[in-house]
């Protein structure tokens, strides 16, 4: 069940981004759990998203961190 709510809300995310009623920018982080990958596979899904596979390791955390503020234009902070 949770997995098919989180399938639902990037459904929902996708939508609201192909409809343009929204400003928001997203980022998305799970594992790779099979059915979130294969909503991330649906062609509606695809056209409109950008993947990039993170390593798990706090030495590239800082890296990370300079990626993801540069894409989304934004500071972020990490907490752990």
């Amino acid at each position: 069940m949770r997995v098919r709510m989180q399938t639902e809300i990037i459904e929902i995310i996708a939508s609201c981004g192909r409809a343009r009623s929204t400003s928001f920018r997203w980022a998305i982080f799970d594992r790779t759990e099979p059915r979130i990958v294969s909503t991330f596979k649906q062609d509606s899904i695809t056209s409109i998203t950008h993947c990039s596979e993170l390593l798990i390791s706090h030495e590239a955390d800082d890296e990370i961190e300079m990626y993801l503020g540069e894409e989304f234009h934004v500071k972020i902070y990490i907490y752990i």
